[in-house]
């Protein structure tokens, strides 16, 4: 029996395949999980940004919408392009850069609605952080040919 060959590129496509699933599901889910319950993230918003409750409210839920756009986006063909994790990336930075300087006295984040608790501590740093890295990743090998071919 014949043992198979991996090639470089070959690992490179599931290398990438298995990051545009991943990202994508979990902005999937936050998104649609932001859309079912806006109020942790309206009060993450608030909190944040200094603006009022019904501002706050609606920017949760262009946030969860965009979200699950973008989820979906990375799960389909379309994903496989950098343009998509361009976006996951900045999403993303955002984020950590509005979460960092809370750190010091927590509040919720409402990263998945409110069906998570999940603070703005040490654990949120670490796992925006590792997910900036997985979209960043993402970007570069979509930029591959080996990624965005057939």
């Amino acid at each position: 029996m014949a043992t198979p060959v991996v090639t470089a590129s070959l690992m490179k496509r599931h290398v990438h395949t298995v990051l545009r699933l991943l990202v994508g599901s979990i902005f999937l889910a936050s998104g649609a999980l932001k859309l079912i319950s806006p109020d942790g993230t309206s009060k993450f918003i608030s909190r944040v940004l200094s603006t009022g409750e019904q501002i706050s409210h609606w920017a949760a839920i262009v946030l969860a919408i965009t979200e699950v756009a973008l989820g979906l986006t990375l799960l389909t063909i379309l994903g496989k392009h950098p343009i998509p994790s361009l976006f996951s990336s900045a999403l993303i930075l955002s984020f950590l850069l509005m979460g960092a300087p809370l750190t010091s006295d927590p509040i919720q984040c409402g990263c998945f609605g409110e069906f998570m608790e999940s603070a703005t501590d040490t654990s949120f740093l670490l796992r925006n952080f590792l997910l900036l890295f997985a979209s960043m990743a993402l970007m570069k090998l979509s930029q591959s040919d080996e990624a965005t071919s057939e």
